[in-house]
């Protein structure tokens, strides 16, 4: 991994316990190489180096059962998504043993990796992941914890990473963090602050400034916008109330699906509910959807984490239906959906797993590839207990999917940015291996019309 070389930061004067960390003492440990360079803010100064070059910073007190850390960078170009796009991985920050923090671009997305080095924890990592982030802008980064509360959540320009109130389970302290080590590098820094307790929102707004929320869109957080799309029915296609066994049989099981059918819905979740590997299942309608189409079913999150995805326009990669022969043989290991032999499009409208529990994103990703296209506000309440009515609109090259009558995905496939405009296809619905969900009520119509009302 290329080091990121960060001239970096201005320690702010920050409240730290009942002392303050004195400004300045990043550029008392600056190599000589490091260049300053105009910051986010007229008394913060950036750091950027065109060589790695790494310099320890030792903190006035240490950082353990509590703590917060942040910092701005700024990239030296626009990274998106896209095939073919380059990959580049750059160390920012670390403390060596306890914990690092990364930056990294692949043609799949775009993310900030916080990492505790502590495999034993349930959560050890706090992950944004993007469609895309720009250069040449300063962007603000915080993580905070709490050890003994269950409390690791962050923000980007602001913006929360975790719905508001979620907790992880408690672990141990870490070990102290008395010493930094600082990536300069590429990948610019400026302004870092370490503190025993978070920011409340008024100083993280005061701190960001004019920044401040101007990453909602492709961090998914922009607020929905309702609609209503009864007039967009045309034809009935398909009908499934799952309310019974045989409501399966125009159905492919992939993976260990276990359904069972009371009060007139199906339950669905693993056989194998604590295997990672083999856990994942996933239903095929069996009847191909055409290019354009809207399809209602109503999904009901029956345990404590849980992912709920779908998937349409599903071809292999010759233009063979989804059950040839030719194809690999599938039993609900996602690699094989997203960057095995098929090409489709899926929309992750329920996540609130093990290691990214309260994600407050809907990922609309495209495939061959596991390109995110596409960040929208959460579906499905990451806690929720009810019934939540999903409707996915297709027509042509655009995509939108609705929560509950809350549009939370809008995204237009040009065919050019991610490979052609995928068609007719496949449906299926998807749950990763601890998910347990409730489905009833699926109806499928062919699509008269576009629907109207403002795009994002």
């Amino acid at each position: 991994m290329k080091p990121f070389p960060l001239s970096l930061l201005l320690l702010c004067m920050i409240p730290f316990a009942n002392t303050t960390i004195v400004a300045g003492l990043l550029e008392t440990v600056r190599p000589a190489a490091v260049e300053t360079i105009p910051g986010p803010r007229e008394e913060v100064p950036g750091y950027r180096s065109a060589a790695e070059a790494p310099a320890s910073l030792r903190l006035p007190e240490p950082l353990g059962e509590r703590g917060s850390i942040s910092f701005w960078f700024q990239l030296e170009r626009d990274h998106a998504a896209a095939p073919g796009a380059e990959t580049v991985v750059h160390r920012l920050l670390e403390c060596p043993g306890v914990f690092h923090v990364d930056f990294s671009a692949r043609p799949s997305g775009v993310e900030l990796l916080w990492k505790w080095n502590d495999r034993k924890r349930t959560v050890s990592a706090l992950r944004p992941i993007l469609p895309a982030l720009p250069g040449r802008q300063w962007i603000h980064f915080s993580v905070h914890w709490d050890a003994k509360a269950g409390i690791f959540d962050g923000s980007l320009n602001g913006t929360p990473l975790r719905e508001a109130g979620t907790t992880i389970v408690p672990w141990e302290p870490p070990a102290p963090i008395t010493t930094l080590q600082v990536h300069f590098g590429p990948v610019a820094l400026a302004g870092l602050e370490v503190a025993a307790a978070p920011p409340d929102e008024k100083t993280l707004r005061r701190t960001v400034g004019n920044a401040f929320g101007t990453l909602d869109t492709l961090l998914g957080a922009y607020p929905p916008v309702s609609v209503d799309w009864k007039e967009q029915r045309g034809k009935l296609l398909y009908a499934n109330d799952f309310s019974q066994p045989g409501d399966l049989d125009d159905w492919v099981a992939e993976g260990p699906v276990q359904a069972t059918f009371e009060q007139g819905w199906m339950q669905m979740q693993s056989a194998l509910p604590d295997d990672r590997q083999k856990g994942h299942l996933v239903l095929w309608l069996k009847k191909e959807l055409p290019e354009s189409f809207l399809a209602e079913w109503e999904m009901k999150p029956m345990s404590d984490r849980g992912l709920g995805i779908v998937f349409f326009s599903a071809r292999g990669r010759h233009g063979e239906g989804i059950f040839s022969e030719n194809l690999q043989k599938r039993a609900g290991e996602f690699a094989l959906y997203h960057s095995g032999d098929l090409d489709c499009y899926h929309i992750s409208y329920y996540a609130n797993t093990l290691a990214d529990p309260g994600r407050l994103t809907s990922n609309l990703r495209k495939n061959h590839g596991f390109y995110l296209v596409a960040n929208g506000p959460a579906g499905i309440p990451a806690h929720s207990r009810e019934w939540n009515r999903v409707q996915l609109l297709k027509s042509g090259g655009q995509i939108q999917l609705a929560v509950n009558g809350r549009r939370i995905i809008d995204f237009t496939d040009d065919g050019k940015s991610h490979g052609p405009i995928l068609g007719a296809g496949s449906f299926g619905l998807r749950q990763m291996v601890w998910t347990v969900g409730g489905y009833r009520n699926l109806r499928v119509y062919d699509l008269p019309a576009m629907p109207s009302g403002p795009a994002h």
